[in-house]
């Protein structure tokens, strides 16, 4: 039966009558749509199929706005004319934290096309000529920095665990570096660090606290005056981190152990550099110990900021995930 039904379609053979006719027209209508199902694009920006809705993944919204707000800070930093050291080094580290996150959201089956906000198709005419974007200046940028920071601290506490610290990052680093321009933070009322959460930080303040005032009774000069204004701002972190950590604080110890002994200026500036570093690097490490739904996390990002802003006098560099072992 199919080959002499081949023959007539075809026209090898006579003339199709009515009947062959008809089951040729039926058996397009049943099987076209099934051949058109089977033309699968196989492109990354293909549509997602309606049948087949994508499911959003946890966090999604969230990391998909810091990826676009980073990308967009990374590109001011670039545009910014005669840049200082300091700028230049933000699209750097802002293009750092766009990847890391980008990738972290694609590996999780996010496509780049929902990440950038774009359409699956191209509807741009390439005769359209695209004008190239405005020149920015450190105080636009500061303002990034600033809007990031707002925006992303109400989220904060509503991430899931698994993605909490590197938001937190990012929003400590970006706070960090609206500091550096010239902005000031207006930072919302929040809870305090629980007990657990405070007593490691107060540790690792009290020890930095220690090695500036070593630093200061042995140097001389300039260098003695900015360990001295530096040793007064830990000391002032260490009372704010005492009354939250209360009866479960620790006795202030007479001393702590040194990573190596001063004997010159150069290494008095490598001491402070060592021991504010480590306090940057520790500063997320309660995280895990704060209720969910807690504002205390924005406390302890302030207190990020915080100590990055103390580094920074001591040459602590800027990092693109300060207190996580990101690139």
């Amino acid at each position: 039966m199919i080959g002499p039904m081949a023959a007539e379609v075809t026209g090898c053979g006579p003339a199709p009558t009515r009947r062959v006719l008809l089951r040729t027209a039926v058996l397009a209508a049943v099987t076209g749509p099934l051949l058109a199902a089977c033309d699968i694009r196989l492109e990354d920006d293909a549509p997602p199929i309606p049948l087949l809705p994508r499911k959003s993944v946890p966090d999604e919204a969230v990391l998909v706005d810091l990826v676009r707000r980073t990308t967009a800070l990374a590109q001011a930093a670039g545009r910014v004319s005669k840049p200082t050291q300091a700028v230049a080094g933000l699209s750097s580290l802002h293009q750092t934290q766009a990847d890391v996150l980008r990738a972290r959201l694609t590996s999780d089956g996010v496509p780049n096309y929902v990440i950038d906000g774009t359409s699956t198709t191209s509807t741009t005419s390439p005769t359209v000529a695209v004008s190239a974007p405005p020149a920015a200046t450190a105080r636009d940028l500061a303002a990034g920095e600033t809007a990031l920071v707002t925006a992303v601290l109400s989220a904060l506490p509503t991430v899931t665990a698994a993605t909490r610290a590197v938001v937190a990052s990012v929003v400590a680093c970006c706070g960090a570096a609206a500091e550096l321009l010239g902005a000031t933070i207006s930072w919302p009322p929040a809870d305090p660090l629980p007990p657990e959460a405070a007593v490691p930080l107060l540790d690792a303040t009290r020890s930095a606290a220690y090695a500036l005032q070593v630093i200061a009774a042995q140097t001389g000069g300039n260098q003695r005056a900015v360990a001295v204004s530096t040793h007064t701002d830990l000391t002032a972190r260490a009372s704010e981190l005492l009354g939250m950590a209360g009866s479960a604080a620790p006795p202030d110890p007479l001393g702590y152990a040194l990573p190596f002994p001063i004997t010159a200026p150069d290494g008095a500036a490598r001491l402070a550099n060592q021991v504010l570093t480590t306090l940057v690097a520790g500063g997320l490490a309660p995280l895990a110990s704060l209720p969910d739904d807690s504002t205390a996390t924005t406390t302890l990002v302030r207190l990020l900021v915080g100590a990055q802003h103390l580094g920074r006098s001591w040459g602590v560099a800027a990092v693109p995930f300060p207190g996580q072992a990101y690139p």
